[in-house]
């Protein structure tokens, strides 16, 4: 990650807030913001198309995650955990 520019993961969770933001209150979500610690400056992202694919792409696999993991436990000796 540069300490220049917000790294992958920064922009993809922006990315996230912003389709909640659109999905809850209604209104566009064009852009964000990050703060970028170490340089003490704000730095302007725009969620373009491709950034909000990627987004919802991590949140589908993220999802489908979630949802793999309510099957039965896989060995009887866990199961007290689960």
């Amino acid at each position: 990650m540069s300490r220049r520019e917000p790294g992958r993961h920064f922009r993809l969770q922006l990315a996230c807030y912003g389709l909640m933001l659109e999905e809850v209150w209604g209104a566009p979500a064009p852009e964000g913001i990050l703060y970028l610690i170490p340089l003490k400056r704000p730095v302007r992202i725009k969620l373009d198309k491709r950034l909000r694919k990627e987004a919802e792409q991590t949140l589908a696999e993220i999802r489908k995650m979630v949802l793999g993991e309510q099957h039965a436990c896989p060995d009887s000796s866990s199961k007290s955990v689960c």
